[in-house]
C-alpha cells in the first residue's frame, strides 16, 4: 500500500504540522505510527484515541485493504461508516485551550478539571448509547466548580466508536502475500476508539 491511498483532503491532514516544528512532514510515517498505535491499544485491551482526520485515514487504508486484497500482519480498526453513526455516539466537550505547558499543568491539577476527566471516563467505560447527554451533563457539574470550564467553549466533538477489526479470517481475496501474512489470525473482538474533533483537547 502507498500514500496512493489517502485522498487529497486526508493527505493534507497529515501534513500539517506547527509552524516552529523542525521535521518535514512525512504522510508514511504517519500512517505507519496510526498502526502501531492501533496494535499496541489492540494488545493492550485499551481505547484508542485519534483526532477525527486519522481516523479517516484508517478508514481509508480499510478501504485500500479491502479492495486490493493486501494481506495484513495484524487488524486493524473499520472506521469506514463513523459518518453513518447514531448521532448520539458523539458529544461535544470543552476546549480549555491552554496557553502553554505551565498553564496545561495548572488545569490539571485542578479538582474541577479532575471531576470532568472522571466523568468522562466513567461515561466512556459505561458504554452508554446517549453521549450527548452524558457529556453536556459532566460539562454543567464541573462548570459549577470552575469557571474556566464554564466559560470554555464546548467545540470538540468527542465520538465513541466500537469498531469491528478487519483481519485475514475468511478472506479469499489476497493477491500476493510473500511474508504470510494472510494466515495469521487475529482475536475476534472490538476496539474502542474515541474520535476527538480538535487533538487539543485534556481529556
Amino acid at each position: 500500500m502507498s500514500i496512493d491511498a489517502f485522498s487529497g483532503e486526508t493527505l493534507a491532514a497529515m501534513q500539517l504540522r506547527a509552524h516552529n516544528d523542525p521535521h518535514e512532514a512525512n504522510p508514511a510515517h504517519h500512517a505507519e505510527n496510526m498502526l502501531m498505535s492501533t496494535l499496541h491499544a489492540w494488545m493492550t485491551n485499551s481505547t484508542l484515541v485519534l483526532s477525527m482526520e486519522d481516523g479517516q485515514a484508517l478508514a481509508e487504508i480499510a478501504a485500500c485493504v479491502l479492495e486490493h486484497g493486501i494481506p495484513l500482519p495484524f487488524g486493524i480498526p473499520d472506521l469506514r461508516g463513523v459518518s453513518r453513526l447514531d448521532p448520539r455516539a458523539s458529544g461535544m466537550i470543552a476546549n480549555l485551550q491552554p496557553g502553554d505547558c505551565w498553564d496545561l499543568q495548572d488545569l490539571r491539577e485542578t479538582p474541577a478539571l479532575h471531576l470532568y476527566r472522571s466523568r468522562l471516563r466513567r461515561l466512556v467505560e459505561s458504554r452508554k448509547t446517549d453521549y450527548a447527554a452524558g457529556l453536556a451533563s459532566a460539562l454543567h457539574e464541573a462548570g459549577t466548580h470552575d469557571l474556566r470550564l464554564r466559560d470554555a467553549p464546548a467545540d470538540i466533538r468527542l465520538t465513541s466508536v466500537r469498531a469491528r477489526m478487519i483481519d485475514n479470517a475468511d478472506r479469499d481475496d489476497v493477491i500476493e502475500d510473500p511474508l504470510g501474512w494472510s494466515r495469521r489470525r487475529a482475536a475476534k473482538g472490538k476496539l474502542h476508539v474515541i474520535l476527538l474533533s480538535d487533538v487539543r483537547s485534556l481529556c
